[in-house]
């Protein structure tokens, strides 16, 4: 139906339609003063991110986005702020301005120069494989969310666990935080 040539071109299209209100929102949540606009900046850009996930036919990775990042801490956040006393007062300036700009820019250029330098294994170079390996790569990507969940559950059942104990550990310590001292 479509040449490759046709769906490289739509996928780039795509990406960058995406990519471009990420972009914006993304630098909206840092140069924003207002906490609760920030707040919705940051859901967007989640949501956009999560896109980007379907577009890389990562979906097991979207939906976690959706409902981690958009759906609890995004909430938790909105939350946050709004029982957060004097919130009209936003950001108070500090004097870190240059510093971070500087190392910001210097993590930046590092990793463009580790991106660049890197051999990354495609799947265009699927061709130096054998074809028993190549069969299992695509079936790998073919029915990845069963695999997934397949290696949580056995080889990764540690790391998973952990998790939910330090996800545990930051629910606790949020109410706490959220209670406050008594005397207020």
């Amino acid at each position: 139906m479509f040449s490759d040539f046709e769906l490289k071109l739509t996928m780039d299209f795509v990406f960058w339609i995406i990519a471009i209100p990420i972009m914006f929102s993304s630098l909206m949540v840092v140069l924003s003063t207002n906490l609760f606009r920030s707040a919705l900046f940051l859901i967007f850009t989640f949501v956009g991110v999560a896109f980007i996930f379907i577009l890389l036919r990562a979906e097991f990775l979207a939906i976690i986005e959706i409902l981690v990042y958009v759906g609890a801490i995004s909430v938790l956040i909105i939350f946050a702020i709004l029982m957060t006393k004097n919130i009209d007062s936003g950001n108070p300036s500090n004097s870190f301005n240059k510093l971070s700009m500087f190392f910001s820019a210097l993590v930046f250029l590092i990793l463009i120069f580790v991106f660049s330098i890197t051999d990354w294994n495609i799947i265009q170079n699927m061709s130096l494989i054998d074809t028993n390996s190549t069969e299992n790569i695509k079936n790998i990507y073919s029915n990845s969310i069963p695999h997934l969940g397949k290696l949580l559950l056995t080889d990764f059942v540690l790391a998973f666990e952990l998790a939910s104990v330090l996800l545990m550990a930051a629910l606790i310590g949020g109410l706490y935080l959220l209670k406050g001292d008594d005397n207020d």
